[in-house]
């Protein structure tokens, strides 16, 4: 199982890495500006806003899965635009696609949210989050997206673990913003990625180069859907 990590960087990415790396697998982690730094991680640097870029790295790692966790708040280009970027190349190469969401893409209610809800963002990064969602359901339906919370753990700094902003931009509680109450998540062990990453392959959908639909289409379409104005 060869594994590509988009933002092994970043503190979730960088403990997908560890585990995968303690579990034996071959990994390539990408980073932007800070650095991978992780024994048996091989890095690469990599912008995710160049979609060239992404799809020559993918083409030359040829991974089994990728995950993606790269976000920039405030930052469409890299949060949305960066996910569509990465699930395309990933689709053209026949990788299963972990891709990494966040509960903002909701306003916040007391009542559960269902999978297949609208999005209901607040803030401009929910809807970037929202945005990336819909590419990448649009490119790969067989992606596992995973929405998290506030990340937590061992060596997390407060920006990577508690993520969540006021609307003037200033970090909020690590556990509550203006808009809405959150659920602090520890990163899962191994076996969780391993059985996201790795389901029957029966279940796989069937994908080709050819699959993959043109991003200048579709794309701009769901960007001015749920971009907020």
């Amino acid at each position: 199982m060869r594994l590509l990590v988009v933002g092994a960087s970043g503190f979730l990415g960088g403990e997908v890495c560890r585990q995968a790396v303690a579990a034996g697998w071959p990994v390539v982690g990408t980073y932007h500006s800070g650095a991978v730094g992780l024994p048996g991680v091989q890095a690469r640097r990599l912008d995710v806003t160049d979609r060239a870029a992404v799809r020559a790295l993918v083409a030359e790692v040829r991974p089994d899965a990728v995950v993606g966790t790269p976000y920039r708040y405030g930052d469409w280009t890299v949060t949305a635009d960066g996910a569509a970027h990465v699930a395309f190349a990933a689709a053209e190469v026949g990788a299963r696609l972990v891709h990494l969401s966040s509960d903002a893409l909701h306003a916040g209610r007391p009542e559960p949210y269902a999978d297949d809800e609208p999005p209901s963002p607040v803030y401009p990064y929910g809807a970037a989050k929202a945005a990336a969602e819909t590419a990448v359901r649009a490119i790969d339906p067989g992606a596992a997206l995973v929405r998290t919370s506030l990340i937590f753990g061992r060596g997390a700094s407060r920006s990577s673990s508690a993520g969540t902003r006021s609307p003037a931009g200033r970090p909020s509680s690590p556990t509550r913003s203006a808009a809405r109450s959150t659920s602090p998540t520890w990163p899962p062990p191994c076996w969780s990625w391993s059985r996201a990453i790795t389901p029957a392959r029966s279940t796989w959908p069937a994908r080709t180069r050819s699959a993959a639909p043109n991003s200048a289409g579709w794309w701009p379409a769901a960007r001015a859907s749920i971009r907020p104005a």
